[in-house]
């Protein structure tokens, strides 16, 4: 019983010591492997497991736990701004190389018009062309 008491008491008196020695540890693991490379579901996984672990520090010391935070902010943002580029770069990519065709529009036709326009026909790309003129194209 006496083990016990010990440990906890050495517990108690160096919880923040101990909890600066886990945060840093923590992060330098976190920052070992970029993030940037995960699947966006392996991201929110990692980001989940560091959130509890910020949590038990929080109760544990009652530290708002700066170090841990700090690096899942910096990796957080490492992460969107790649994660952010490569889907422009999806986009840039798709748009490109997609086939585009002339949509026949009536004389006057402005971007207001657009709204009125059936929605199957501004979603399917093998529909039949509107009932309208071709004038003005």
């Amino acid at each position: 019983m006496d083990f016990f008491n010990d440990v906890m008491g050495k517990l108690k008196k160096n919880r923040r010591n101990l909890w600066e020695d886990f945060q840093r540890k923590c992060s330098s693991f976190v920052s070992a492997k970029p993030l940037a490379n995960f699947a966006f579901e392996d991201f929110l996984t990692v980001l989940n497991l560091i959130n509890k672990l910020i949590t038990i520090g929080d109760d544990f010391t009652g530290s708002p736990s700066p170090t841990l935070r700090n690096a899942v902010k910096q990796h957080s943002v490492s992460y969107f701004n790649s994660y952010h580029k490569s889907r422009m770069d999806d986009l840039r990519a798709m748009l490109e190389n997609d086939t585009w065709r002339p949509c026949p529009v009536q004389p006057g036709f402005s971007l207001k018009s657009m709204f009125s326009l059936p929605l199957p026909l501004l979603l399917s790309p093998n529909s039949d062309p509107p009932p309208f003129s071709t004038q003005g194209v």
